[in-house]
């Protein structure tokens, strides 16, 4: 008898662990974004000291340097910038945060230094049409 029952509740069990693992990975379509644009990864961005950022959600962020823009990939989901409120207009916010930590001021290393105290794991070159696209995925468009 417990094994029928044990039968019986397992695809059902199967059916709920598939639905929740799937949920985390498809959030907030940036992450498909990344794939079908097969986005070019950098591991740094020469930054001369001067950069910006714009927040997509609690795991992205748009880096705005003089040499362009680049989507920032959180090595985990950051609470600060779900709480971090759009500063200009434009929504850029200078980093000059006291819990930020930077190998080289002019240059920003993915994987090692941080943005509100969060880890920037990858860094991926954009372009304008794409800037606009993630703005838009991410709800941050002004």
């Amino acid at each position: 008898m417990r094994i029928k029952r044990f039968l019986l509740a397992l695809p059902v069990a199967m059916a709920i662990a598939c639905a929740t693992s799937e949920t985390p990975q498809r959030q907030d379509g940036i992450s498909d974004f990344i794939a079908v644009t097969q986005l070019e990864s950098v591991n740094k961005v020469r930054t001369e000291g001067q950069y910006s950022f714009l927040r997509v959600n609690e795991s992205y962020v748009i880096l705005k340097t003089p040499r362009g823009h680049y989507l920032g990939q959180m090595q985990h989901k950051c609470p600060a910038l779900k709480t971090r409120a759009m500063i200009s207009g434009q929504g850029n916010i200078a980093l000059w945060s006291n819990v930020d930590r930077r190998i080289n001021p002019k240059v920003f290393f993915a994987g090692q230094d941080t943005i509100l105290g969060c880890v920037v794991e990858m860094l991926y070159l954009l372009d304008e049409n794409m800037v606009t696209e993630l703005k838009n995925l991410g709800g941050t468009a002004t």
